[in-house]
Order: C-alpha cells, then structure tokens, then sequence
C-alpha cells in the first residue's frame, strides 16, 4: 500500500464543472474498462457515459484501474477511516467487483457515521444480497431496476425516477444536482425500513 492514503479513494467534483456531481465528493471510482460485468454483462455497455470519458482520457482510465485492483481487495481500516462530513456517492464511475469490494464500501460508512452514502449499482442480486456484509444505516442503495427480481420490485418500496415523467408517489424525482437536492442521501422518505432494502430506479 505505499504511497496509499485514505485520499487516492475519492475524487472532488468541481462546481465550475457545471455536472450532475459538481460540488460533491465521490469514493471508489473505478475503470468500466477494468471491470469485466461492465465489459460483458452490462445491458448499457454502449450508453455508458464513465466508459466513454475514460476511453478518452488515459489518465483518467489509469488512476480508476489502480483503484479498481485496490478495491477488488480486502482494504486496512486505516485506508478507510476518513471521509468528509456530508453526502457522498459511492463509485460515480464503475460498478462492484466482488464481495470485497462490498465489504469495503460497508466498511467505509461504518467507520465514518458522520457522513452519509449512496451507491447506485446493478450488483444487487449477485454481490450484496448473498452478501454477510449487511447495509449499514448510512449507506443507501438503488438498484437499476434491469437489474433487480420482480419480487423487490413492490409498491412498498420507494422508488428512483429517471425520466422526465411526473413523479409518482413515493418515487423520487431526480433534478440533476445532487448537491442542492440531496434527496437520495436522506433517510425521512422511508423511515422504518430496514436500511438492507434498496431504492430501484425504473427501467429506461
């Protein structure tokens, strides 16, 4: 791990950016490039906006790789136990590799309770439902709905609206600017669930 400090993991999003994440912190980015579900078994292989920007930036793709060969393992704590206060999204580029990678994600809003997470994947059914690694209650999790059987995807759970539709109740309407809504990082819009139990975004 030299050379390795609890920063290498996340990335700033600068305002002057003008993008969905400006002015937000992300953790674990990682290389669609070096993730072989987001190569061969990603149904939005061909739309995927992370792929397209790392193909193109070189620098880009190497640092997501070294990231994705650290998270595909078992992280020290001590690589773990910072995070900045506030909201953050986990892996705003890439997907889960493995269950290490889970644990890690686990790991890092554990021992960060003053901050709150949001990981956005398509590994549900695969890495975190088999998973001994449970959601803590700072992590929140949405699942693409491609992604997530028929039996989770009941009106009792909320839900995670993409399109430009009128939101439906309970689902979430997302503004594009996570840092003046926030709402995918709070808890009050389902208030006794168990935190174990994801948000689906609808099918495009």
């Amino acid at each position: 791990m030299q050379d390795i400090t609890p920063l290498t993991l996340w990335t700033q999003h600068p305002m002057s950016r003008g993008g969905k994440m400006s002015g937000m912190w992300s953790w674990g980015n990682t290389s669609p490039l070096a993730n072989e579900f987001c190569m061969n078994k990603c149904s939005f292989t061909k739309h995927c906006y992370a792929k397209r920007l790392v193909m193109v930036r070189p620098n880009v793709h190497k640092a997501y790789q070294r990231n994705a060969e650290l998270l595909a393992k078992p992280l020290p704590e001590s690589l773990l136990s910072w995070a900045p206060l506030g909201s953050h999204r986990i892996q705003a580029f890439g997907e889960l590799i493995n269950d290490n990678h889970w644990r890690n994600c686990v790991l890092l809003a554990v021992l960060n309770p003053q901050a709150k997470f949001t990981i956005w994947t398509k590994r549900y059914e695969d890495i975190i439902k088999p998973s001994k690694w449970l959601c803590p209650e700072n992590l929140q999790i949405i699942v693409s709905g491609d992604y997530l059987s028929n039996d989770l995807k009941s009106d009792i759970y909320p839900t995670f609206l993409v399109s430009n539709d009128p939101p439906e109740i309970k689902h979430i309407k997302c503004i594009g600017k996570c840092i003046n809504c926030q709402y995918c990082y709070g808890w009050s819009r389902h208030a006794g669930l168990d935190p174990r139990i994801p948000i689906w975004e609808k099918p495009r």
